[in-house]
């Protein structure tokens, strides 16, 4: 196994880890017994935090708050490997990082250190980013994660707590509701069809999106070990903490007759592989092939190129319409927070804004 993230299995059960503390220090190399290699890297994390409180001192502290731009990309790297983040969210917090750097560079060259920075230069990286780089609906999202990267500087011992209250100050804009538009069941009907003679690897993925709005990265990190079963019959479904973008896992033990056949399908097959839905090399489908695939697809049969999120939304909005209680939604899709449910995931509808205006008929 390559060692991408400073963790490497040597044997069955056993994994070299190897991390720097702190930027400029010395490597360190251990050996940690774990039976997955999620667990490795927890006690990899575990091992970083230990060796950093062992090395603190003034001195120590009075150097990370020196650091310069380079150093803490490092930092951040490192960090969000420890806490065992994709490569998309590394690179994501990278590359807004090494924006925020440049911007400094060219805009307060006086600025030599993160810890003099005041609420006046993150206004100056607003219009930065709006007017200079053109991103006018941007900030939203390069505000979340600037906010993201100091609180984590600031765990880490490299910024003063008085940097994120002047952060506090820069408010978020409102999240923009996206665009919905309705896809009618023979579409659906159509889509699934066609994938299903296509490419089958992917139609128990699509089917499962459909019915039960999940998280595309979640779903394709189903195993075939996290269904408990009687017989033939699914009792049970384990939604791991380490594959949902909250961390936190779920039990899902609602099925009906189209789910038990789909777990059935692809559950009890003589492929060998630990996934529940791969690929055709037996390995774990690619969210963004996926993805691209299914965009492809739903233009040509409905006109309308849908993503795999887009059935969370369909979902939600279409539960709605038929006054599903909001629990049972939240129970089936996994969504934890009642106000994004309401304000995000459901849509309004022309059948919905007609009926409203039904009860105000005058005849």
């Amino acid at each position: 196994m390559k060692n991408r993230d400073g963790v490497r299995e040597k044997r069955k059960g056993v994994y070299e880890v190897n991390f720097r503390p702190f930027p400029k220090a010395e490597r360190f190399y251990g050996i940690v017994e774990a039976k997955t290699l999620q667990e490795a890297r927890i006690k990899r994390a575990e091992l970083i935090a230990k060796k950093v409180k062992e090395g603190k001192s003034p001195a120590f502290e009075k150097d990370r708050y020196n650091s310069n731009f380079e150093e803490l990309a490092v930092v951040i790297r490192e960090n969000l490997l420890a806490d065992s983040k994709g490569r998309k969210t590394v690179n994501r917090f990278l590359s807004c990082w090494k924006t925020f750097s440049q911007f400094l560079k060219e805009k307060h060259p006086d600025i030599d250190s993160i810890n003099n920075l005041k609420e006046a230069h993150f206004e100056d990286y607003k219009g930065y980013i709006k007017k200079e780089k053109n991103r006018e609906k941007g900030w939203r999202a390069e505000l979340t994660i600037i906010k993201a990267i100091f609180k984590r500087f600031k765990r880490k011992g490299y910024c003063k707590k008085e940097i994120l209250e002047e952060l506090k100050e820069l408010k978020r804009p409102p999240r923009e509701k996206k665009h919905y538009e309705h896809v009618s069941n023979l579409d659906i009907k159509k889509i699934l069809s066609y994938i299903e003679e296509d490419k089958p690897h992917y139609y128990g993925l699509t089917v499962m999106l459909y019915k039960c709005g999940w998280r595309v990265e979640e779903t394709t990190y189903l195993r075939r070990a996290d269904i408990k079963w009687n017989g033939l019959r699914p009792l049970s479904l384990t939604i791991r903490a380490e594959t949902t973008k909250t961390k936190e896992g779920r039990i899902f033990d609602m099925f009906d007759d189209e789910f038990s056949t789909i777990l059935k399908r692809y559950a009890f097959t003589n492929r060998k592989t630990v996934w529940l839905f791969p690929n055709k090399c037996n390995g774990r489908i690619h969210s963004g092939h996926y993805r691209e695939y299914l965009k492809k697809v739903s233009k040509r049969i409905a006109g309308k190129a849908i993503t795999p999120h887009y059935f969370r939304h369909r979902l939600c909005t279409v539960a709605a319409a038929n006054l599903v209680p909001v629990n049972d939604i939240k129970a089936i899709t996994g969504i934890r927070d009642t106000k994004v449910l309401l304000d995000y995931y459901q849509h309004t509808t022309a059948e919905g804004k007609a009926k409203v205006l039904a009860l105000s008929s005058l005849k």
